[in-house]
């Protein structure tokens, strides 16, 4: 493929792609690579990453000081101790289930930060762990045998 063959492969015959990504993918690359496709994202950032603010302040994403149950949107700030990358941020707290405890939720993007973002991704990440827990259920019943399948719906559709 011509260096610029894949971005040509990436977008032929699409009309909107929005990209969403957990904190695995959170690197800027990902960001402009979205970019470069015009496409929107949305990515999870780690908790200790540095946001720099239009004033030059720096503080790690973790020290912003917002409580569970509150949203916090940012618009135009950069990113890492580089502050290279300048992005939107939509940050809230997750639903504490039982088990796992609430946490924070910093989700950089293109989109304008709002609750729908806030929403959306959220909704994706409930998806994802469900998919995960299924996935993983099967796999760990298929190495056990047959027998331990009988309360598994998913293996024999």
């Amino acid at each position: 493929m011509r260096p610029r063959g894949w971005k040509i492969y990436l977008t032929f015959n699409t009309r909107r792609v929005t990209f969403l990504a957990d904190r695995g993918f959170r690197g800027r690359e990902w960001a402009k690579l979205c970019a470069a496709l015009r496409w929107r994202y949305m990515i999870r950032l780690a908790n200790n990453t540095l946001i720099t603010f239009r004033d030059g302040r720096q503080v790690p994403l973790d020290q912003l000081g917002i409580r569970p149950g509150q949203r916090r949107y940012y618009t135009n700030v950069r990113l890492t101790q580089e502050a290279d990358w300048q992005c939107h941020l939509a940050i809230t707290w997750t639903t504490p289930k039982p088990g796992e405890p609430a946490e924070l939720c910093a989700i950089m993007t293109n989109w304008v930060p709002s609750a729908w973002v806030l929403k959306h991704y959220l909704r994706r990440m409930h998806i994802e762990r469900k998919t995960y827990r299924s996935a993983t259920d099967a796999a760990a019943a298929a190495r056990v045998g047959s027998g331990a399948t009988r309360g598994l719906g998913l293996l024999r559709r």
